[in-house]
């Protein structure tokens, strides 16, 4: 998403939370169904970046949607880059 914000904008944002890089995105065209992926995706993100945050726990449930909104996301992304 970083690289789309780059290649559509020309700006290159330091944020990890994705909601706030497709806020900044709105004029690329999304639906819902990509801003709540950005939103599942992003609590994940957070805890890895950080030294001394706790790492989410995961089940099968959390991964499989965490994989699905991943996959929708990269999914949106080729679309926009390469319509």
């Amino acid at each position: 998403m970083r690289s789309l914000l780059i290649a559509v904008t020309g700006l290159y944002s330091y944020t990890h939370d994705l909601s706030e890089l497709l806020d900044i995105l709105a004029g690329a065209g999304f639906d819902e169904e990509i801003k709540v992926a950005s939103e599942i995706l992003t609590p994940p993100l957070h805890p890895s970046r950080y030294p001394g945050k706790r790492a989410l726990s995961y089940n099968k449930e959390r991964a499989e949607r965490c994989l699905n909104s991943a996959k929708l996301i990269l999914s949106w992304v080729k679309e926009v880059a390469d319509p």
